[in-house]
């Protein structure tokens, strides 16, 4: 019994370091839908990987903010959302020219609520997101374009 308590942990910790892509594919499904139980979900599996997913604080808060604006009571939508703020903050001043968080940034700022103020960086972030398109993996390219079909600040041609 107690062997299965570590291989089940250990199991899954190596299904996401092996599926990257495939996670990070599930992040943007789960950012665009609005199910905080997909939401809670994919947090607890990002809490147990620990480390093994690069930049974890940046899904975790952008799926922070996700929720806020998914939750009832305005307390709880403000304290998720300043969580998810702080986080993802923290994690693009450690990699601040990294293009896909800066994209997650994008997205967050784009669609919080004014009352918030977190609207200061989207034309930066938009155009290096732009600036550094050809760089990003098929994946993370498809999404990006899937994004600006919607987005105010974000162009490019398909």
């Amino acid at each position: 019994m107690q062997i299965l308590r570590l291989i089940i942990p250990l199991a899954l910790l190596f299904s996401l370091t092996g599926a990257g892509n495939d996670m990070s594919l599930r992040f943007y499904a789960v950012i665009a839908g609005n199910s905080v139980e997909q939401i809670d979900n994919l947090l607890d599996e990002i809490e147990i990987s620990g480390d093994a997913w690069k930049g974890a604080n940046i899904y975790k808060g952008a799926l922070y903010a996700r929720k806020a604006g998914l939750v009832k009571t305005p307390a709880e939508r403000l304290e998720l959302f300043k969580k998810g703020r702080l986080l993802i903050e923290q994690e693009i001043s450690r990699d601040p020219n990294n293009a896909e968080f800066r994209f997650i940034r994008l997205i967050i700022q784009e669609h919080a609520p004014k009352a918030v103020r977190y609207q200061n960086n989207i034309t930066e972030d938009a155009e290096l997101v732009i600036s550094k398109f050809d760089l990003l993996s098929n994946e993370l390219k498809t999404e990006v374009i899937k994004y600006s079909r919607t987005s105010q600040f974000l162009s490019i041609p398909e």
